[in-house]
């Protein structure tokens, strides 16, 4: 997920990404795909293939995304590599302002498929949200499900467009009727977010406080 001067409830979001060769030997990588989640008007924009970037041994790089659409630059969206060889790529997401906030963000070496598949490590509290990007890299709609605790109580279904990334707030989950209770501890633990989908697709939990961020993958997504 890439950022820059994203708006939010609660201030403006950028987030940075290095690609980094850890090898002896040269390696190339390239931009294949970018799945928006929001654009803003760019005149001076054009449409153009992303460039194969070389990497020297050692070597570190700013990842810029390239234009998605003729007259439109990427404010927000998921982003797709290629790469001659393994590649370590550093993500950090940023929250300025007077209580800011920064958030690792772990990169996923893989798609998930269609069917049913689960966060296990997201974090939640009252007083903070949870938030649901879910990316379709098919050229059909996508239909998910997406739900914390009991999926007759808390189940919330959207559609996806082709090719590109929506981001989903789920609510407070619900037990039994009325909100459910969480322990009053830091940190707080590990809460699990069921998905369902008709379709390839990639959907990972940003859990947002006014004093901190945690950003988990799917279980069966490795990021190493």
């Amino acid at each position: 997920m890439w950022a820059h001067d994203l708006p939010a409830s609660d201030g403006r979001w950028w987030a940075q990404g290095y690609v980094i060769n850890p090898h002896v030997f040269e390696v190339t990588y390239r931009v294949t795909n970018v799945y928006p989640l929001a654009t803003a008007p760019c005149p001076a924009c054009t449409l153009g293939e992303s460039p194969v970037v070389t990497l020297e041994p050692g070597g570190v790089r700013e990842l810029q995304p390239p234009s998605i659409l003729p007259g439109q630059r990427l404010v927000a969206g998921s982003l797709e590599l290629e790469t001659s060889a393994p590649v370590n790529i550093h993500f950090v997401a940023i929250r300025e302002g007077g209580t800011a906030v920064r958030q690792r963000l772990d990169v996923a070496r893989g798609w998930l498929e269609a069917g049913a598949h689960r966060v296990s490590t997201a974090e939640f509290t009252a007083s903070g949200r949870m938030n649901v990007f879910v990316t379709n890299p098919s050229d059909t709609t996508l239909d998910v499900a997406m739900w914390m605790m009991s999926r007759d109580e808390n189940e919330v279904r959207v559609s996806v467009a082709p090719r590109t990334t929506r981001v989903v707030t789920l609510p407070t989950p619900r037990c039994g009727g009325a909100p459910c209770t969480f322990p009053a501890v830091f940190p707080p633990p590990p809460l699990r977010v069921d998905f369902e989908a008709n379709g390839r697709f990639l959907a990972t939990v940003s859990s947002v406080t006014p004093t901190w961020a945690v950003f988990s993958l799917p279980d069966s997504v490795s990021p190493e």
